[in-house]
């Protein structure tokens, strides 16, 4: 397991002790909306300008993060491709995290201006 993935699932589990010390498949809220029973992780390096995708649908998502550890900042686009970088700029270094406040079942796609960036996700369902 390369450092970037252990540190996806780290930052995962302290956004569970965060919210009171749950662990997998406990409900962390009112509804079931908020169970985390498993996760997947993927991880891609960009190979062209055009968007690839990141995450695929997923109806029972309940908790997604995504860290962009490339030199530059890449665009996500939700449930839309294209061959222009575009969308949501998620700046080097940061994480963009899919929770209840904002939750979206559907495809996200990175892109970017150069190739060869490394961008990492886990998806919680």
């Amino acid at each position: 397991m390369s450092k970037l993935k252990k540190t996806m699932i780290a930052v995962l589990s302290a956004v569970l002790v965060a919210l009171g010390g749950y662990g997998a498949g406990q409900n962390l809220g009112a509804t079931d909306f908020n169970v985390i029973s498993n996760f997947t992780e993927s991880e891609i390096t960009t190979a062209t300008t055009s968007a690839q995708l990141l995450l695929d649908n997923n109806s029972g998502r309940s908790y997604a993060a995504i860290s962009n550890s490339s030199d530059t900042g890449v665009y996500l686009t939700f449930d839309a491709t294209s061959t222009t970088p575009g969308g949501y700029w998620l700046a080097s270094g940061e994480n963009f995290e899919i929770d209840d406040r904002n939750m979206f079942f559907g495809k996200v796609y990175v892109s970017t201006t150069t190739a060869g960036k490394t961008i990492t996700a886990v998806d919680s369902y």
